[in-house]
Formats: structure tokens, C-alpha cells, sequence
């Protein structure tokens, strides 16, 4: 009789039987109403940037309401624990359009349990959707989890902060006078030097 009992039982995975159940997270859509705690999660793991509110919630409205865009939540009950923004667009060398995955975050106590895992099945399964045919992710950070879900490390990436080059530009326009040159109908720029 335990034999056909436990033949039948539903399995339980190892966080289930003790205490990391993730049966209760829910990965959908991001709407509006989740600003402001997805907001705390990408102030957490912003490590180049300070994220300021106002520009977030611009950014963050943009986003979800852009088709290219996917912005992707994961609740535990009311909480949203995790949240991925991934992107697509055409490049010539994919032979179509790509996928990337701009950021994704799961709360530390929350991380080994599934939901990084299950935010990235969504987001291929939108890629597949939209027929991408390269699904990639710029980081240095986590690459063993990336690896254990069939990624593969391929290059590393350049990057260059163009708020800090315009405030130190900042200086440089004040010391060149510019205007826009009549005699081409291209968008040229005429710089004279102040002394």
C-alpha cells in the first residue's frame, strides 16, 4: 500500500520539501502599476548608474508600451521579487531579428530557486514568437547561470558614458562657437576657437 501511495504522490522538488517553494511565483507582463517596486529592484542592481524615479518611470512606460520591448515581473503573493527588460530588433548578421536581455534581477533570497530560469524561458518564448534567431545577454556577472541554461560566453563588450563625455564637453562648447554652414545643404558644423 506506501508503494502505491508513493507511486502516485505528485513529486516534490528539494526547495519545495524545504521551504523554498516556488510553485506560488507568477512571471507575467509588467504593467504600470508595478513602477515603483520594479524600480527598487533595478536600483539594487544598477552598479554604473543611479537610477533616478522620474527618468525610471519614463524609461519604464516607454518600455512597456514599446513592441520591441518586454518587461517581465515575477510575484511572490503581492511582492514582485524579480523583473526582466529584454529587447529585439533586426541586425544583419543574425539573418533577422535578435533578442537580448538588457537586465534581469531576482531578489538575493529569492535566487537559486527558479525564477531567473523562468524569466529567461519567457523571454525566448516572446523571441521565438517574434521569430529572433539569437538571444543574447551582455554581462560579466552570473555566467554560471547562464551557462546552466545553454548559453554560451562568446565576446566581451565595450561601453562609453555619454552623460559623463557631455559634461565634460560642457567646458569644451563654451570654448567653440558653432553654427550650422550655409554653403552645403549637409548638416555640417562650422567651429571657430575663442581665445
Amino acid at each position: 500500500l506506501y508503494a502505491y501511495i508513493y507511486m502516485y504522490r505528485p513529486f516534490k522538488s528539494y526547495n519545495q520539501w524545504f521551504g523554498r517553494d516556488n510553485t506560488m511565483n507568477k512571471i507575467r507582463e509588467a504593467t504600470i502599476d508595478d513602477t515603483a517596486q520594479v524600480f527598487l529592484l533595478a536600483s539594487e542592481l544598477a552598479t554604473s548608474f543611479v537610477v533616478e524615479y522620474k527618468a525610471f518611470s519614463k524609461s519604464f512606460e516607454h518600455c512597456i508600451h514599446n513592441e520591441s520591448s518586454l518587461v517581465l515581473v515575477a510575484e511572490d503573493g503581492e511582492e514582485i521579487i524579480g523583473y526582466l527588460l529584454g529587447y529585439d530588433h533586426y541586425a544583419f548578421f543574425s539573418n533577422g531579428r535578435i533578442t537580448g536581455t538588457e537586465e534581469i534581477f531576482v531578489k538575493p533570497e529569492h535566487r537559486g530557486s527558479g525564477i531567473g530560469k523562468a524569466l529567461m524561458n519567457k523571454c525566448e518564448k516572446w523571441a521565438k514568437e517574434r521569430f529572433s534567431t539569437l538571444s543574447i545577454v551582455v554581462t560579466r556577472r552570473a555566467s554560471e547561470f547562464y551557462k546552466s541554461i545553454g548559453y554560451e560566453e562568446s565576446a566581451i563588450y565595450f561601453k562609453k558614458d555619454l552623460t559623463r563625455i557631455a559634461e565634460q564637453n560642457a567646458g569644451v562648447d563654451q570654448r567653440f562657437r558653432c553654427a550650422p554652414s550655409p554653403t552645403t545643404q549637409l548638416n555640417v558644423i562650422r567651429c571657430k576657437f575663442i581665445h
